[in-house]
């Protein structure tokens, strides 16, 4: 994808890093999704990884949506009944606000691969919050990561919907109870 390869040019700072990681990417992708694409690509020292690109322009066109879902949500705080009462009681306006302020967090590559360290310490191998081996974390390789562009090592997985059918039964269980859990009793902190 050209425009991908583009961006990984323009945004990564070593440019030989850079056009070794393009020498071996695939010309399409492995993963979409509405904010960004994936890519297989290998590096020169035999690894293989994941590059997350983000979509050209999703900026500006999520910053559109925003404005369109915020003058949304303040028509609907602004309808009113008879009496004059707002018919909506919930803060919409402060819902999208806060919807869009974690939308414009996620297109921060930069803090997704902030996040995948933590996350990795918390619950990775060595983590004391799980069991041993803990959760397999892909490595981050941060010289290859920007605000656009996310690179890490390569997992080979099963998909959750196609042999792992029982395993995606159990975590639907596991959520519904969850959500139930947090709906019947407001205890969404786990520490009891």
């Amino acid at each position: 994808d050209a425009e991908a390869r583009a961006i990984i040019e323009a945004e990564l700072p070593d440019a030989a890093a850079a056009a070794a990681l393009l020498g071996a990417m695939s010309n399409t992708t492995v993963a979409a999704a509405s904010l960004a694409n994936v890519y297989k690509s290998t590096l020169p020292s035999g690894e293989a990884v994941a590059v997350k690109v983000q979509r050209p322009d999703v900026r500006l066109q999520v910053a559109a949506d925003a404005v369109l879902l915020r003058s949304g949500a303040a028509a609907v705080e602004a309808l009113r009944d008879l009496r004059g009462e707002r018919l909506v009681k919930a803060a919409v306006v402060d819902a999208v606000d806060e919807f869009m302020s974690r939308l414009f967090e996620e297109m921060d590559f930069e803090n997704e691969a902030r996040n995948l360290g933590k996350f990795s310490e918390l619950y990775g191998a060595g983590s004391t919050r799980l069991p041993a081996p803990g959760v397999r974390v892909p490595a981050l390789y941060p010289a290859l990561c920007s605000p656009r562009v996310v690179t890490m090592e390569w997992l080979d997985g099963t998909k959750v919907g196609g042999a792992g059918s029982i395993l995606l039964r159990l975590l639907s269980t596991s959520c519904m109870s969850s959500c139930l859990r947090l709906v019947l009793t407001a205890d969404n902190c786990g520490d009891q």
